[in-house]
């Protein structure tokens, strides 16, 4: 056991390869990691007055937390501090004696970037951006086998490309930056590129060997596979894309931003200019609109119930 492996935080949104860069990581021997651990969402959050539903109450809780917070100060101790040697031993357990570096990837530990920035500013950062369209596509066939039931995705899609150019803008200090499609096309390359960003050993990477990552969360698929599937670089042009789906695949890039697409590294014009030249076809219209619009509501309804006061 290592008391006190460096963590390295991977963030993206779901869908974007992080299982993929996870397990061809895990095959160094200075990095360890587990699948999704979801271990700081709950813990952060309950640092903060709104973001969660809860049977109990969640704003007496942290109001709770935070007269005893104030206590704790003045004891030069404190909550985010009891987080910060939590976690720390957990990774420590999952850390042969040799290792530096402990790899912690959540998805959606993109929601919580800043506040994990300033728990563990000493940490490295590795931020990987996909084909925003690609994303969808996959969430679609994977996630829904291939229905447009999507409610519990759209905080990633209507949030998540914000959350992580805003962390990266913000932030220009032990973060590293790739795009999927990089490291799928070039793997050596981008992967020496993060050994250099973590002081490894560049070359000391197979790129041809992935490591089973243990644990059950994640991409099974990716985690359990020994070889890179480069079809999925043109993934949304597998299937063919109604009216409907075409109409909200051009209003997620709408609410993404011409600025926001740009830093994640793609051409605002040239998605939607391939959104109009997807293969037509499938029919359904009729029951994606009503799965598309009852997604949005249960997503609105969620939104307020977290954020309202309760």
């Amino acid at each position: 056991m290592n008391p006190s492996p460096t963590p390295i935080f991977l963030f993206s949104l779901p869908r974007s390869g992080s299982t993929l860069l996870q397990s061809l990581l895990a095959s160094h021997s200075d990095i360890t990691t587990t699948s999704e651990s979801w271990l700081l969402l709950p813990l952060v959050y309950s640092l903060k007055e709104k973001g969660l539903c809860s049977e109990y109450i969640h704003t007496e809780c942290y109001r709770a937390w935070k007269d005893l917070n104030d206590q704790l100060i003045s004891r030069d101790y404190s909550l985010q501090q009891a987080i910060i040697d939590f976690v720390n031993s957990v990774y420590s357990r999952f850390s042969e004696d040799n290792t530096i570096y402990f790899l912690e990837k959540t998805p959606r530990n993109y929601l919580i970037a800043d506040d994990i920035r300033n728990l563990f500013p000493a940490s490295k950062f590795i931020v990987l951006y996909r084909n925003p369209l690609s994303i969808v596509s996959s969430m679609i066939d994977t996630f829904h086998e291939g229905s447009m039931t999507m409610s519990s995705d759209l905080i990633d899609l209507f949030k998540g490309p914000g959350l992580l150019v805003d962390f990266v803008k913000k932030n220009t200090d032990n973060i590293h930056v790739l795009n999927y499609e990089q490291l799928i096309t070039d793997t050596t390359k981008e992967l020496d590129k993060i050994l250099g960003f973590l002081d490894l050993k560049k070359g000391s990477i197979n790129s041809d060997r992935i490591i089973p990552v243990r644990g059950e969360m994640g991409d099974r698929k990716i985690a359990q596979s020994s070889y890179l599937y480069k079809s999925s670089l043109d993934s949304i042009n597998k299937y063919k894309w109604n009216f409907v789906r075409k109409k909200f695949l051009k209003a997620f890039l709408s609410n993404c931003g011409e600025n926001v697409i740009a830093q994640m590294g793609y051409e605002y014009g040239k998605l939607i200019s391939s959104v109009d030249q997807l293969q037509s076809g499938l029919g359904k219209n009729i029951s994606d609109t009503f799965n598309i619009s009852m997604g949005y509501l249960k997503y609105q309804i969620k939104q307020y119930l977290i954020h309202r006061t309760q």
